[in-house]
């Protein structure tokens, strides 16, 4: 009888876990992969399905998998208009960050955006339109703006949950 309860408790357990699971399903394959198989993959898809993944691992995995963000950044000028409409198009702030993120590093590495106005006015418009992340948002946007380099440990110091203490 005890057999059957626990049984029935692991499978109870499961279906409950498995249930909470948010990953649209077209994303649960690659974001099981390592980050390694991820970043190859990612490497072979067109670029608006790479910012589809890319906000997929930043949404559903904790902590977010930014490093895809720059790999889409090192694709440059390519890359820039399925950015500029992705993030006009994102509603979720969350998700409008994560997109700040790419167009910081591609202008710190990859693409200087200081004559790209639509990119910039996209920047803005969403920056303004912002609540809940509105300080973030301004300090992405003010570095690329000003081409600041990023500060590192301020930025591990305001993002605690991704960066886990080395003691």
């Amino acid at each position: 009888m005890n057999l059957q309860v626990s049984g029935l408790s692991i499978v109870h357990a499961f279906v409950s876990v498995s249930g909470c699971d948010r990953t649209p399903p077209e994303f649960r394959e690659f974001l099981s992969l390592p980050v390694d198989y991820q970043a190859e993959r990612l490497r072979q898809m067109p670029i608006d399905k790479q910012l589809d993944y890319y906000l997929a691992a930043t949404s559903y995995v904790h902590p977010p998998e930014l490093g895809l963000g720059d790999m889409i950044a090192e694709e440059g000028a390519k890359a820039l208009q399925y950015l500029v409409q992705k993030l006009r198009e994102e509603k979720q702030e969350h998700r409008q960050i994560m997109l700040m993120y790419v167009f910081e590093h591609m202008n710190r590495f990859d693409h200087n955006l200081r004559d790209e106005r639509e990119a910039l006015d996209a920047l803005r418009d969403t920056t303004s339109n912002m609540k809940d992340h509105k300080a973030e948002a301004q300090r992405v946007l003010a570095d690329i703006l000003e081409n600041r380099a990023v500060d590192l440990e301020k930025f591990k110091q305001d993002h605690r949950d991704y960066f886990p203490s080395d003691h």
